[in-house]
């Protein structure tokens, strides 16, 4: 009776689930790593490219992040903004957890970190000021696969979510936080997987949906709302090939 209960267990078992799964199934549910972001795309390839195909928890998942969409409006005009460097004035690191789930295309990812990001600018009148912010980002994204990932070695990924950039420091024409503002950073990305290697190919669009600058801030010297119409409008593309599901 054994015997039969548990070659009927095993029949449906073999029925529900295909007969033959990759090593993305097979493979552990969950994934603890290290994660870096920086504005210069050399140094950012350049660990890319040391770290393809590590699959150490070590080795840190990084990304390449790239300013678009990027404009500060004052009162007396348009400034303009350098934002790539080589000096690392634009850095993020942060600790991962991760989460992907064998048998359905749902997965997460929730991080926290430290970043560093600094505008470079040239404000009306030729002007060069340099804003410096640095935060605690705590993000959360939901990952989602497309198509027959039980079987098929590639699949089409969706990530989606995003942080709340917490400012705790930061210089320009003040340095008290009360002159910025915190808020939410939103993430959207498209890629795919390769489930053979457990390497990820991700673009990701982020956008700043908050102002940096604070409207209504008075500093101790006496000037009023010195910040009254600065509008920051700051968007990211970032590129990542790293070690996934």
């Amino acid at each position: 009776m054994k015997k039969t209960l548990f070659l009927s267990l095993s029949l449906a078992a073999i029925m529900l689930f295909p007969a033959r799964t990759n090593a993305q199934v097979k493979r552990g549910e969950w994934d603890f790593r290290p994660v870096i972001t920086t504005t210069n795309s050399i140094y950012g390839l350049l660990l890319n490219g040391a770290g393809a195909g590590i699959q150490s928890p070590w080795f840190p998942n990084v990304f390449n992040r790239f300013g678009v969409m990027q404009s500060l409006k004052t009162p007396e005009g348009k400034a303009g903004i350098k934002y790539w460097d080589w000096e690392l004035r634009n850095i993020a690191v942060a600790y991962q957890v991760a989460y992907q789930s064998k048998l359905t295309p749902l997965g997460f990812s929730f991080r926290v970190g430290y970043e560093k990001r600094g505008l470079e600018t040239t404000l009306p009148g030729d002007i060069k000021q340099y804003f410096n912010r640095q935060t605690i980002n705590p993000t959360l994204l939901l990952n989602i696969r497309f198509g027959n990932y039980l079987n098929n070695r590639i699949n089409p990924v969706l990530e989606i979510g995003g942080s709340y950039d917490y400012v705790f420091a930061c210089k320009g024409l003040y340095s008290s936080t009360s002159s910025v503002n915190s808020g939410f950073h939103g993430i959207v990305g498209i890629g795919f997987g390769d489930t053979n290697s457990h390497m990820q190919y991700t673009l990701r669009y982020e956008q700043d949906f908050y102002n940096w600058f604070n409207e209504d801030f008075t500093p101790d010297d006496g000037a009023t709302h010195p910040y009254k119409g600065w509008k920051s409008k700051l968007g990211y593309l970032s590129f990542s090939v790293r070690y996934g599901f």
